[in-house]
């Protein structure tokens, strides 16, 4: 799933607090820079005026404003971006969705897939079957949708580290499966959006039931905070390089910061395993953006993403953070 960063992040996590102060290089607004120093982010560390300066920056708070009018200017944005998911595919908003989606077992994982899709994809097959011709192409089948909604990051169970914290004593896993985890919770406003996140999770527990060899329980995806309803995300750090999934031309074109050279690590062994497994894995940055557009590196994930709303989306970079999350469904 994606997520969208509000206009003002000073007040949109939970009330008016403002976001979690740990050391940090730029902000996302700020042109990428991999060679920002530990000095530069000491500094940023010691003075919270300038870290906050960066924010707003990054998120294109204006500070003149009245805290009425930068809370009215919030809620315009976050209906906004309501709006346009709510008329795009996936949106779990949507009371119709569960009309417009279905399970597809592909050997042994469900996929989630558009039913206008699949009846295409069946169709287009049907034909090639028909049309007995070896020198075209076997059709693609349907491509797995992008469920989206709009939440609030919950930030005491936020874990953004770029490597997790990583150490062999500290994980039973190696580096390479390393996840990057946080908990969307109901978005503080507007009403419709609280009402919206409703439907979310009923259309969640919907589509779990749904899927073959389903449980009645729904740990790992829905969870409690309190009496607060949570959806967790997941994001994995690393991906098994491959033919197919080697860097795309614009990644190659990236800050170091977001490809193994300078991937940010929190430890000396962390940074030594990195190097171990460079030749076999390849970094997947969080899809995530400022409001301008502009990926965050993963240095201000933590100061970025705590206690902000995000909204779940396309990463199209038109606003906002955003986190993928394709729905599928493995089989036991």
């Amino acid at each position: 799933m994606h997520t969208t960063s509000t206009s003002q992040c000073s007040h949109t996590g939970t009330a008016t607090s403002e976001p979690a102060s740990t050391p940090a290089g730029q902000a996302g607004g700020a042109c990428a820079n991999a060679s920002r120093t530990s000095t530069e982010s000491d500094a940023a560390n010691r003075n919270p005026s300038l870290m906050q300066c960066e924010l707003d920056q990054a998120f294109g708070i204006e500070r003149t404003v009245s805290q009425e009018q930068a809370l009215a200017n919030i809620n315009t944005h976050l209906v906004t971006t309501r709006d346009a998911l709510g008329v795009r595919e996936g949106y779990l908003g949507n009371a119709c969705l569960r009309n417009e989606v279905k399970w597809l077992q592909d050997n042994r994982m469900q996929r989630l897939v558009m039913s206008v899709a699949m009846w295409d994809a069946e169709e287009a097959l049907a034909m090639y079957a028909l049309n007995d011709n070896r020198a075209e192409h076997l059709p693609d089948p349907a491509n797995s949708v992008e469920l989206t909604a709009i939440v609030c990051i919950n930030p005491e169970n936020c874990f953004v580290q770029a490597d997790s914290y990583w150490t062999s004593e500290a994980s039973s896993r190696p580096l390479e499966k390393a996840k990057l985890r946080f908990q969307g919770t109901m978005p503080t406003r507007p009403h419709i959006l609280q009402q919206d996140f409703e439907q979310v999770c009923r259309n969640l527990e919907w589509l779990m039931s749904e899927a073959d060899n389903a449980t009645e329980s729904l740990e790992g995806l829905l969870g409690m905070d309190g009496r607060a309803r949570t959806i967790q995300f997941w994001h994995a750090v690393f991906e098994q390089l491959t033919d197919e999934n080697g860097y795309m031309d614009n990644e190659l074109k990236m800050p170091t910061e977001f490809c193994m050279e300078g991937w940010l690590v929190s430890s000396m062994q962390a940074r030594n395993t990195l190097r171990k497994i460079k030749d076999t894995h390849r970094t997947q940055a969080l899809p995530a953006y400022d409001m301008h557009g502009v990926p965050i590196p993963p240095l201000a994930y933590t100061k970025m993403l705590c206690d902000i709303h995000l909204r779940a989306g396309p990463a199209d970079g038109a606003v906002g953070a955003c986190v993928t999350k394709k729905a599928h469904h493995v089989s036991s």
